[in-house]
């Protein structure tokens, strides 16, 4: 199946820091449906860890990391059911990060630009506003 997009980025926002529905405690960094109809969840194992790095581009602070087969078919497969419920009910679907049990951001997958979802190929950039926010971030990742 070929996808629409083979990078994700994702951005984080001040005000987006809340303790997360469905987080439930979670440890490390999560990606899912926060509706919890779709199962489907980008997780521990999904990312290769070692690959999470805070890189600042241009003046503003992301945290780059990698997914592994595995994680990049989670992916796919949550973000192509958002898309197909997003056509169906003619409105985007968001979909939940979260970091330690703290929903961080919740994104959109828009059913017109990425009709099949898409599956991270080249990778996950989460932009975030501050260099503690991405080191934040790295280390998460790193440690799951």
């Amino acid at each position: 199946m070929k996808t629409s997009s083979a990078f994700l980025a994702l951005s984080a926002s001040a005000a987006a820091l809340v303790t997360g529905c469905g987080g439930g405690g979670q440890a490390g960094v999560r990606i899912y449906d926060p509706s919890g109809r779709v199962k489907a969840v980008v997780s521990g194992g999904d990312f290769v860890r070692s690959s999470a790095r805070a890189l600042k581009v241009g003046g503003s602070w992301s945290v780059n990391v990698s997914l592994t087969t595995k994680g990049r078919g989670h992916l796919l497969a949550l973000t192509s059911a958002l898309a197909r419920r997003g056509r169906r009910l003619r409105h985007p679907q968001h979909m939940a990060i979260a970091v330690n049990g703290h929903v961080e951001e919740t994104p959109y997958v828009d059913y017109r630009n990425m009709p099949r979802g898409f599956d991270g190929r080249g990778g996950v950039e989460l932009a975030v506003l501050s260099q503690a926010d991405a080191k934040r971030f790295a280390k998460a990742l790193r440690s799951q």
